[in-house]
């Protein structure tokens, strides 16, 4: 991307110099996060043009180089896939500083609604009751009722917790250190959940990379006692708590909790320490 070379911005439009010169206009919205990207400094600015489905389709990317090295004394973000709630991040200074959740949205009850619609405009149009002009308004709602894409989700719950490891991170006066618990769970396999949960991981790790903030991928266990090993079991279980337990050691610890303790396991081992 340079003024005198294949592509540049200007006016709020991706300028390209093909064949010819073509104009693609940026909306507002990725135009301010262009922005807030360049002032960041990347290393490398390019766009990838091509074609798709008989449409030209232009991308930007930007490239950022950052070395990374493993903190001594780091701010510890644990972050779960595999939880039933999607997504379970933990902060951990020398002790649990907070725990959030974030669930992927459900968008069966969106899809049986957009069925309903469907097939409510259909029998309405047989019977000649409704006009085309009718007809796409029925096309507008069921737009709506599915507006906000799984991409869009990820992209936005990644920024949000980007966004706050950093300011944790800054106010323990710590540089963070991110473990990841990559869904491989034979319950997950081929399920539209993995597919979504491994498309956070890579998302996740792209943005972390951009920062310059240290990640690792680690088998976080949430069945496994952390101590001793052996499987744990479940001892009690309400709406919003699943109390696991170990016969052998006694460890107990409600069950999105564990993969911290194994965390702690392996950042511990870094330092030659032991749990």
């Amino acid at each position: 991307m340079h003024e005198r070379k294949g592509a540049f911005i200007h006016d709020g439009k991706l300028v390209l110099r093909l064949n010819k010169k073509v104009e693609v206009p940026i909306p507002k919205r990725a135009l301010d996060w262009l922005n807030k990207r360049f002032a960041e400094n990347p290393d490398k600015k390019t766009v990838r043009v091509f074609e798709r489905g008989g449409k030209l389709v232009a991308q930007i990317i930007l490239h950022k180089k950052n070395v990374v090295a493993l903190p001594n004394n780091p701010l510890l973000v644990v972050v779960d896939l595999n939880s039933s709630h999607g997504i379970v991040v933990h902060y951990w200074d020398g002790g649990l500083i907070k725990t959030e959740k974030y669930k992927p949205p459900n968008r069966s009850a969106a899809w049986h609604n957009v069925k309903h619609l469907m097939k409510l405009r259909d029998v309405l149009y047989n019977q000649g009751c409704i006009t085309q002009q009718q007809i796409n308004k029925y096309s507008a709602i069921i737009r709506e009722t599915l507006s906000g894409s799984m991409k869009s989700w990820i992209q936005q719950t990644v920024d949000k917790i980007v966004r706050r490891v950093r300011r944790i991170a800054k106010r323990h006066g710590k540089e963070p250190l991110v473990m990841i618990d990559v869904p491989d769970d034979e319950s997950l396999r081929g399920t539209s959940l993995q597919r979504t949960l491994l498309s956070f991981a890579k998302y996740f790790e792209n943005i972390l990379s951009w920062y310059g903030i240290y990640f690792e991928e680690a088998r976080l266990y949430s069945t496994v006692c952390p101590r001793c090993g052996e499987k744990l079991d479940l001892k009690m279980k309400t709406r919003n708590l699943r109390l696991m337990t170990c016969k052998k050691c006694g460890f107990e610890e409600e069950r999105d909790k564990v993969p911290l303790y194994w965390a702690l396991n392996k950042l511990l081992a870094l330092k030659g320490e032991a749990f």
